[in-house]
C-alpha cells in the first residue's frame, strides 16, 4: 500500500508544479462529472476514452499514459493482496 501512496503522492506533485497544468479547470470539472456519474466498467471506460480523444496532443498523451501506468500499478497491488 505504501509504495503505491508513494508514487501518487510524488506525481501529485510533480503535475502541481508544472507551469501549465494538463487539464484546464473545465476540463478537469468534466472528468470529475465522468467519475461521479458513471458506474465501473464499460460505459465509464467509454466515456474516459470520449473525454481524454477531445483533451490536446501532448496533453493527451501524457493522461493516457499516466491512466495506464496508475492501472497497472493498482493490478499489480491487488494481485499482490491475493498471494
Amino acid at each position: 500500500d505504501s509504495v503505491v501512496y508513494t508514487v501518487a503522492t510524488l506525481l501529485k506533485s510533480f503535475f502541481r508544479s508544472l507551469k501549465c497544468p494538463l487539464l484546464c479547470a473545465k476540463d478537469m470539472d468534466r472528468l470529475q462529472n465522468i467519475t461521479q456519474t458513471q458506474p465501473e466498467g464499460p460505459s465509464l471506460n467509454r466515456a474516459l476514452s470520449t473525454f481524454l480523444d477531445q483533451v490536446q496532443s501532448p496533453n493527451r498523451q501524457v493522461l493516457r499514459f499516466l491512466i495506464r501506468l496508475l492501472h497497472d500499478i493498482t493490478v499489480r497491488q491487488q494481485e499482490q493482496q491475493e498471494q
